[in-house]
């Protein structure tokens, strides 16, 4: 059996900007607090709203274990025709595997930094990626990670 570090939750209320969904979770859940490498609730800037889905990667499976055991199936807002929050195996694991995947991505009107996937750096701070600016537009730029020995997906 491979370890689980990586998460996706899904049904996230539109509404919320990364930083906050970020911050209700370390609020509601302080252990989770300082325990994750990569974040990513993906935002557009057109519609001012976030994409419904975030991925987290834990820095070890017993987090990742107990923060999906804490938040699946829970009522995140009660409001009107809002899902349960799911949380799921992520098809990428790993901080290394998800930051190399989101540095390919192309990133549509993501000027604002708060808007990109954060990363906890050699430092051990939560930063944006940073962005190249190219002709075909913006991607963002691949960092130097805290834990360059982080697993790899297994097949």
């Amino acid at each position: 059996a491979r370890e689980v570090t990586s998460l996706l939750v899904t049904n996230v209320p539109a509404y919320l900007t990364q930083g906050a969904l970020l911050s209700m979770f370390e609020d509601l859940h302080p252990c989770t607090r300082g325990q994750f490498d990569f974040f990513y609730c993906p935002w557009d800037e057109q519609t001012g709203e976030n994409l419904g889905f975030a991925i987290f990667n834990f820095m070890t499976p017993e987090v990742a274990a107990s923060f999906q055991q804490v938040w699946a199936n829970k009522d995140f807002c009660r409001s009107r025709g809002q899902k349960p929050l799911r949380v799921v195996e992520a098809a990428l694991q790993g901080q290394v595997a998800n930051v190399e995947y989101f540095s390919k991505v192309k990133i549509r009107c993501c000027s604002d930094p708060r808007f990109r996937p954060l990363v906890r750096d050699v430092v051990g701070m939560l930063r944006p990626m940073p962005v190249d600016e190219s002709e075909e537009g913006p991607t963002i730029r691949q960092p130097k990670l805290q834990h360059q020995k982080q697993q790899q997906p297994q097949q």
